[in-house]
Formats: structure tokens, sequence, C-alpha cells
């Protein structure tokens, strides 16, 4: 899985300083939608300790009700990692860089474990293990990331990543490397991760019980809950 995490450590170090709106642009402006609709099921509140494994430049934390959870954020690029500290968000106890398959924190810490687009670079079931590892027992988690779509949009949503995402790279090369590259890597990333079929049964061999899946946006992203028994 070293390719994949250095595949990662070079699509978002090279977005980090204008990361926040490219998730904006890429995602044809629904992220916001999608993490509204995967912490609808977590019990938010004062006290619960939150893990965000990926967490960015915490555009999760900066852009939601956190409800006076309190997150703390671990990501694989120093620059990401970076600009969330300037934000100096209330909502963030400590950041911290580290990869999702080797999460530096004590067995059974967090309530709650959450994760933006991060399931397609990783082992899924070492990234299951560590998840469930540091979850309290009774910690809820939630996942989602890019999915291949399917149904009556998926004509749309196909020309769009495999057809417009890479022109759109190509025509910024020599303007912004950077995205450029990203818009080459994500439309391969996204037809050829199994990630979606392999996480339901990692959870249900890793003590997760509850599981729900849900497909968002026309397949392109799921969604996953779970509870650690």
């Amino acid at each position: 899985m070293v390719a994949q995490n250095e595949l990662a450590r070079r699509i978002f170090g090279g977005l980090s300083a204008s990361y926040d709106s490219v998730l904006d642009r890429m995602t044809l402006y629904q992220d916001g939608n999608w993490k509204r609709k995967m912490l609808e099921r977590l019990p938010l509140g004062e006290g619960a300790q939150v893990l965000d494994v990926g967490c960015g430049t915490c555009v999760l934390e900066e852009r939601s009700d956190m409800k006076g959870s309190q997150a703390f954020g671990i990501d694989i690029t120093s620059g990401m990692i970076g600009l969330a500290q300037r934000k100096g968000l209330g909502s963030v106890a400590l950041l911290g860089l580290a990869d999702a398959e080797h999460i530096p924190f004590r067995d059974d810490s967090f309530d709650l474990v959450v994760s933006c687009y991060v399931p397609k670079y990783c082992d899924t079931m070492r990234l299951v293990k560590e998840l469930g590892r540091v979850m309290k027992p009774g910690g809820r988690l939630a996942v989602y990331d890019f999915t291949r779509p399917h149904g009556f949009v998926s004509p749309f949503l196909n020309l769009y990543i495999w057809g417009i995402i890479p022109v759109f790279g190509r025509l910024i090369a020599t303007r912004d490397p950077s995205l450029a590259f990203t818009c080459a890597a994500l439309p391969g990333l996204i037809k050829s991760t199994k990630w979606s079929q392999e996480f339901e049964r990692a959870l249900d061999e890793n003590g997760f019980s509850k599981v729900r899946r849900e497909s968002l946006t026309g397949g392109v992203v799921t969604v996953f809950w779970a509870s650690k028994d």
C-alpha cells in the first residue's frame, strides 16, 4: 500500500493551498451535502471526542456544526495540517501528521470516528482494523468516498468523471500542475477502487454492528455508518 500512500501524498500535498476551493469545484459543490448527510447519524454533542482521519484542512470542522464535540485530526500531508492549524478552529483540539493505517492514538480513545475520501488509498481490512482499534466500545463510525456512479444520472456523472475532469486537467497543465495531476489520477482511482465492496465485510469481521450504507448523488459517493460492539 506504499504506492497508494505516496499517490495520496502527491495529490493532496500539491493541492494544500487551494484544497478548499478545489474540493467544492471538483465535487460540483456537493461535498457539503455529503458531509451533512454523514454527520446526521452521529451522536455529536458536548464532551464527545471525534477522530477525523484524513482531516485535510479541516473543512468538515470548519463548515459543520460540531455541537460541542472536540475533534482530533490526522492527515498524511504536512501542508494540509499546517493550513488547518492556521484556521484556529475552536472545535479542533489537536492535529497531527499520520496515515490512516497507522493511527497514533491508544486503543478505545474516541467516541466517534469519521473519514472522507480516504478508503480508496488504503488496504480496506487494515484501515477498518485501525479505525476500530481507536474507537471506544459502543462508538460510532462514519466514512465516505468516491464510488462508480449508477442509476439514471450515471451517464452524466460518467461523462464528468471520465471526460470533463481529464480534459480540464490537460487544459490547466502548465498553469496548475498539481491540480492537473489530480484531474489525471482521480478518474482512474474511482474506476479501479473496490473499497465499497470490501468495506462491509471488513466491518463484519472486525466487531462492528448496525452497519448501514447509502449511495449519494447517483452513486458517485458511498457512505457507511457502523457501531463498534
